[in-house]
């Protein structure tokens, strides 16, 4: 039997204050029970975080004051932006696929906002630019009119499901695509599967389960 005492942390304003939340004004009411938060300003925190008492202050209470009122809506903005700010700084670290990047790109800084002339960037930094997402492919300092083209081509690369962080376009008979199943395959692309690579021939139109080796003839070749 495993028993585990815990230590709670109350902390209850006093008479005619409330207790508000100082990083969004949230209203909690007269007392709050400490503990794990994973929320502010009505956005999901990417790591919890332990409340202690000082993240609390008191306010007068309205004299007609009966519920709470949820959230002081101009401080909930103001700590929105902040999550938001401090998303794009730590997008790169989320540990998302080339897809799951693409698909959340608003979360990344913003080429000409976010990241500007005379700013330093290192390899594997992600940004959008006229709609797209980026990876640096090395360090360095950015210039004025170094924006992403294909005269900037050693420096960026677009992010995409057909490209690794290396800007090595997946699918090559160099860089053949890892199958683990559940995966439509292209013509004309190159796959590896324990080891062999195998070259698809004909679209499958839609995701295949099967070994790599159970559809030669049929969708692939042994390269």
């Amino acid at each position: 039997m495993k028993i585990t005492n815990i230590t709670r942390t109350i902390i209850e304003a006093e008479e005619g204050k409330l207790l508000v939340r100082k990083s969004d004004g949230w209203i909690a009411g007269t007392i709050v029970h400490l503990g794990y938060n994973y929320y502010e300003a009505g956005m999901p925190l990417a790591e919890k975080k332990l409340e202690v008492p000082d993240d609390y202050e008191e306010i007068d209470a309205p004299e007609d004051y009966e519920t709470p009122v949820l959230i002081n809506q101009s401080k909930r903005l103001e700590r929105m932006t902040q999550l938001l700010e401090e998303e794009k700084k730590e997008f790169k670290n989320r540990g998302l696929s080339a897809v799951d990047m693409i698909k959340h790109q608003q979360f990344a800084p913003k080429w000409g906002v976010d990241i500007k002339e005379g700013d330093s960037v290192v390899k594997g930094d992600k940004f959008t630019y006229e709609g797209k997402l980026y990876a640096v492919l090395q360090d360095h300092t950015i210039l004025a009119h170094y924006e992403p083209s294909i005269n900037t081509a050693s420096l960026y690369v677009e992010v995409t499901p057909d490209y690794n962080e290396q800007g090595e376009e997946m699918g090559t008979i160099e860089n053949p695509i890892p199958y683990e199943g559940n995966m439509t395959l292209e013509k004309d692309k190159y796959y590896i599967q324990d080891g062999i690579i195998y070259l698809c021939f004909r679209d499958t139109g839609n995701p295949v389960y099967h070994m790599l080796k159970d559809l030669i003839g049929l969708y692939v070749e042994i390269s």
